[in-house]
């Protein structure tokens, strides 16, 4: 008897438990869903797949990188208004992705001919440059713009 309460305990929560897994896999299917078409060039499908994953999951761990391939899609169809709205708009979420968000808000004012670069658009964000070649050398991210 007690082998059988203790299978139906595990049973149960399988059961219940389980939903929370097949959700996080659902999840990942559907982010990897939107961006393959994106890594064959489709750009509009990719937008409209990417545009879809944002809504349904927009507190997912990958929203903040499929709000970069949103942009992206559209800035290679040349919507370069759209793209930058999109990176506007979710660029408080970006996470440990703000330095790729400013980037594409670069490459898409660069691309639209945009290159009034308000100081405002940045603000909180610096880098310095530092060093020559090597591993010391690039770019750090910095409090103050500093001369080294």
């Amino acid at each position: 008897m007690a082998f059988i309460r203790r299978w139906l305990l595990i049973g149960g929560v399988l059961v219940l438990g389980g939903g929370q897994l097949w959700a996080g896999t659902r999840e990942q299917r559907a982010y990897a869903a939107a961006v393959a078409p994106f890594q064959d060039g489709l750009w509009s499908y990719a937008a409209t797949n990417l545009s879809q994953f944002i809504r349904k999951y927009p507190n997912s761990t990958n929203a903040p990188a499929a709000v970069l391939w949103l942009a992206r899609a559209q800035f290679n169809q040349g919507k370069f208004t759209t793209a930058m709205a999109t990176l506007h708009e979710y660029q408080a979420m970006a996470g440990n992705l703000a330095d790729q968000y400013l980037y594409w808000i670069g490459e898409v004012q660069s691309g639209h001919g945009d290159l009034d670069l308000p100081p405002a658009r940045f603000s909180g964000v610096g880098f310095a440059a530092h060093g020559g070649g090597g591993s010391g050398g690039g770019l750090r991210p910095a409090g103050r713009l500093a001369a080294t």
